[in-house]
């Protein structure tokens, strides 16, 4: 069977070793797993990028257009304030990131 080897730093030391208590002490497996996942997820979005418009500026508007796919979205609500912010997270179709803050009324 072949060997890898892989380098972890001091500071991630920590994570290796709760990742291999969690799986049993086989944390081969766990890794494949991970890197299963990875790339699954990062495939899926490269390959099924979609267009994504956004609307950039605060009293005249101009539209950006990138392929991508959204990640995440959020609310925040400050308190006494009359708006609120909403959060998106985009994954473009190259892997980077890229994220999108509006003000909406409350």
């Amino acid at each position: 069977m072949p060997n890898k080897t892989i380098y972890v730093s001091d500071a991630d030391i920590s994570i290796f070793d709760r990742a291999q208590e969690l799986a049993g002490g086989n944390l081969s497996a766990t890794i494949v797993q991970a890197l299963k996942r990875f790339i699954d997820l990062n495939e899926s979005i490269r390959s099924q990028p979609t267009e994504i418009v956004v609307k950039v500026g605060k009293n005249t508007y101009t539209q950006k257009r990138f392929m991508g796919q959204l990640l995440a979205k959020g609310v925040y609500t400050p308190a006494n304030e009359a708006s609120r912010e909403v959060i998106e997270v985009y994954q473009t179709a190259k892997g980077k990131f890229a994220l999108y803050i509006r003000n909406v009324p409350d």
